[in-house]
């Protein structure tokens, strides 16, 4: 894996003349990872320099996989929605899952034996099951071949880009080179992070930092680590404060662990890191290999030296295993079982160890890392951890640049700012550049994060200033700008943002003359070699009036604030719920980006459907509908900084609180998560309540807290069965779950006594992640939730 922020062309030529030299060993697959503002370029540059002929992406075709078949068979049936959701609902959330591991599941089979629709539905989408469901091309896959493509894979035209018609597996497999030009944000924030320090500080190079640096480990040992390359989900912090990393090997241990092949091996890495000792092994050929990390297979390259100094496999012979371990082809790996455990029983080692081996390697191949990925992962990781600790401010910077296209998580890392005690500046045409910058230990908001302006413009007022002075007027302003181009959305924008601000003038006074201003200087512009008769007089001669302002009074902090959203997706200059925080804090409430964070791609968080939580937040918008009997209900978006959320207030609740739901409202909310495929979270309301103002007693009622409370803690128990208290199964289950604690109870249900225990100590972390690391442990059966 090679990490390069810039196009380099030698390097290119290097490679790919390397990997295109007809004595080459065949090694059809090749990654390189890129700033994002970089790949694209660097695909560009591959077909300039191959032609056409040469070079072409690659085709990939979704698959009818188990959920999204049933769905797009039940419409074709013409069912139900609702019918159709339950079906879907009960496939269990595994990697790979058929239609026909799904039906062991009782509640699946029992919904399935139900009716004879839903059997018509189950039984047409396993026969089309795995069939393709549509094409498109890979956004990073480009093969490159010293013949023309046409003489040596069938081609097609999709979107204007010349493809393959083969996918990537079938092209890999006819020996051609493939490169994957990833795409990696995080190179983009740490180039940026170091310009913005260099700023300040022209010797910094990010190349001379040492890998040693106390507080950057102390700052990785808490977890804190938000906006850190590949150490920032919940469950990868939980993690790290175990682990306490102490140097860059055990960042790349940290790295490869976290992986669902080794994941399991966690809690024996841990306790053996810190206690230290003898590590047993069945086998001294095992030792060499595995004593750097604690007796547990961390890495692919283990893998290799298993097979090569227990088995007695060929370095060639066992690379061709560990490919089919990187590409997870569990059928290849399991071709080699019986060939291992005779070459391991031929090296000393007794059948069942070699057996018991062999299902390691088979369990860890599920998904793992080599190490030469991991020690580049770990040093980006490192890297952005060092700066996020010796250069908060310049790090966020770059941070938040890096998603201006996503307006929720702007707001989440500027939230982050601010509870750490880093301000916020609000836009400004004298000071804002075009990204988000540092300023006097602060963070300055980027212009390009604002509506209707567009980057270009910003870029020409950024240099207009900058060569010809702070703006000194509103007059100064536009008669500066309007050469650039300057129109009523751009003028509209940066005054509802509060950026001409600076220029002393009340924004609703702005707003009020900024359209005939931008009229009148259209239509008094010149044509083209027309003269006049000032046109003979001196600049210094004319006297061009100022703008003259109606006396209005200035909007209010709320009109304030609602044009700021409207412009920027967020609140510029305070939040609604600012003079609340006091008694926020006294609620505990949960934040709306965590709610949305559980049920996106990671999906490791604290919540779960159906988990009633509490919110505090402002009212955005509100959509009220009539039911089927005339019942009134409502769709009510609200935002807390972090983010935003619909809620659900069905008829009965829409009684008791629709006075609370107006738009602009600081309320206390209490409701359900509810879940459907392909959306996001809402909440279903169940009670809300008015904020009170800092300094006031709060008046929410007495059981809202508490009550929240007690429905985490006790209304859902995790459920485990294991052999006995004293089997293997139930000593990983402990260490994993003294790794992945939480606040669900934990009942152990004792097999061999038939008696049922609560787990000593904290509680679990359910969520999707330890869900099915359980279930991997004990079978999925073993595992319930309730």
């Amino acid at each position: 894996l090679i990490g390069i922020t810039d196009v380099d062309p030698l390097t290119f030529d290097l490679l790919f003349e390397r990997f295109l030299n007809p004595e080459r060993v065949s090694m059809p697959d090749f990654d390189i990872d890129f700033a994002d503002n970089r790949r694209d370029e660097a695909i560009e540059y591959v077909r300039e320099k191959y032609g056409d002929d040469h070079t072409a992406q690659i085709i990939t075709f979704g698959t009818m996989a188990a959920r999204a078949v049933i769905r797009d068979v039940g419409r074709a049936l013409d069912m139900s929605y609702g019918e159709v959701d339950s079906v879907a609902k009960l496939i269990p959330k595994e990697l790979n899952i058929t239609l026909e591991d799904a039906l062991k599941n009782k509640e699946f089979h029992e919904k399935y034996a139900s009716s004879h629709d839903i059997r018509k539905l189950v039984d047409i989408s396993r026969a089309l099951e795995g069939m393709p469901r549509h094409a498109s091309t890979h956004a990073a896959g480009v093969v490159i071949t010293e013949r023309p493509l046409s003489e040596l894979v069938p081609l097609a035209r999709n979107n204007g880009i010349t493809v393959t018609q083969f996918d990537m597996n079938t092209v890999a497999e006819l020996g051609l080179l493939k490169f994957d030009f990833l795409a990696i944000r995080y190179l983009t924030v740490i180039d940026s992070c170091e310009k913005l320090i260099k700023a300040k500080d022209p010797s910094f190079s990010l190349s001379d930092i040492r890998l040693d640096d106390k507080a950057t480990y102390q700052v990785i040992s808490k977890g804190d680590t938000d906006g850190v390359f590949q150490l920032e989900s919940p469950g990868m912090k939980q993690m790290l404060q175990q682990l306490k990393p102490e140097s860059i090997d055990d960042i790349i241990a940290a790295i490869a662990l976290f992986r669902p092949g080794p994941m399991s091996s966690i809690p024996k890495y841990i306790e053996a890191r810190h206690k230290g000792g003898e590590v047993e092994y069945p086998s001294p050929l095992l030792k060499p290999i595995l004593d750097s990390t604690y007796g547990c297979i961390v890495y692919q390259e283990q893998v290799m030296q298993i097979f090569c100094s227990v088995a007695g496999y060929s370095l060639g012979h066992a690379d061709i295993v560990r490919r089919a371990i990187s590409k997870k082809h569990a059928d290849e790996l399991m071709r080699e079982k019986d060939a291992f455990i005779d070459g391991a029983e031929s090296h000393g080692m007794a059948r069942a160890d070699a057996e018991k081996l062999f299902k390691d390697i088979e369990d860890f191949a599920k998904y793992a890392f080599n190490k030469s990925h991991a020690v580049v992962y770990a040093v980006t990781s490192y890297r952005t951890a060092y700066l996020k600790t010796h250069y908060k401010v310049e790090y966020n910077c770059a941070l938040i640049t890096s998603v201006l296209s996503s307006t929720d998580k702007i707001c989440e890392y500027l939230a982050d700012c601010r509870k750490k005690g880093i301000a916020v500046l609000p836009p400004d045409v004298n000071n804002s550049r075009t990204d988000f910058s540092a300023e006097n230990g602060a963070i300055r908001f980027g212009l390009a994060a604002l509506k209707n302006v567009g980057v270009a413009f910003i870029d020409q007022l950024v240099a207009e200033r900058e060569s010809g002075g702070e703006f000194k007027s509103f007059d100064d302003f536009f008669s500066r700008m309007e050469k650039h181009g300057l129109n009523k959305r751009q003028a509209e924008t940066l005054i509802k943002a509060g950026a001409l601000d600076c220029l002393g003038v009340y924004r609703s006074r702005m707003l009020a003359v900024f359209e005939q201003l931008l009229d009148h200087r259209g239509s008094s512009d010149k044509m083209e070699g027309q003269l006049d008769f000032f046109s003979a007089m001196d600049a210094d001669e004319l006297s061009v009036p100022e703008t003259a302002f109606p006396e209005i009074p200035e909007f209010t902090t709320a009109e304030k604030l609602k044009m700021e959203k409207e412009v920027s997706g967020m609140y510029l200059s305070v939040h609604i719920l600012d003079d609340y925080k006091e008694n926020i804090k006294a609620l505990s409430p949960a934040s709306v980006s965590s709610i949305l964070k559980a049920f996106g791609d990671e999906g490791t968080e604290e919540y779960r459907e159906n988990q009633t939580v509490c919110i505090c937040a402002s009212v955005l918008s509100r959509s009220d509908k009539n039911t089927k009997s005339g019942e009134r209900m409502s769709f009510v978006t609200v935002e807390d900084g972090t983010g935003e959320i619909e809620l659900i207030v069905f008829p009965k609740i829409f009684a008791l609180y629709s006075h609370l739901l107006t738009v602009d409202s600081p309320v206390a909310l209490v409701g359900k998560i509810s879940i459907k495929d392909d959306e996001a979270p809402k909440l279903i309301l169940n009670e809300g309540v008015f904020l009170s103002h800092d300094g006031k007693a709060p008046s929410y009622p007495p059981s809202m807290q508490p009550k929240v409370k007690e429905k985490e803690k006790g209304e859902m128990k995790l459920y485990l069965r294991v052999p006995s208290l004293d089997s293997e199964e139930f000593s990983r289950v402990s260490a994993f779950l003294s790794i992945f604690s939480g606040i669900v109870p934990v009942v152990v249900y004792d097999a061999k006594t038939k008696k049922p225990s609560a787990l000593k100590g904290s509680g679990a972390s359910v969520n999707s992640f330890t869900v099915k690391e359980l279930q991997e442990m004990l079978g999925e059966e073993n595992v319930v939730i309730k």
